[in-house]
């Protein structure tokens, strides 16, 4: 699977969903070493929730225009976002 993640990285909308993405990890990792933080699991998990849920609707986190999960060769080439 190919993807040019230097385009990726400087996409405002990929770095959201990333963002969910890792808040969402470190707080599975905080409760399987036991660690309560101070704010509640099911609130950060609900907003994590909800952001993922509308990045995936608008096809962010998966590229509608091409086939399968990798970019397209022509999206290979791109230096900076289209």
């Amino acid at each position: 699977m190919k993807i040019n993640w230097t385009v990726r990285f400087k996409n405002k909308t990929f770095l959201a969903a990333l963002l969910a993405l890792v808040v969402s990890f470190v707080y599975d990792m905080l409760a399987l070493f036991g660690i309560v933080p101070g704010v509640d699991e099911s609130v950060v998990m609900t907003l994590c929730n909800t952001v993922l849920t509308l990045l995936v609707g608008v096809g962010v986190l998966a590229d509608p225009t091409t086939k399968g999960l990798a970019d397209s060769d022509r999206a290979m080439q791109y230096q900076e976002p289209k």
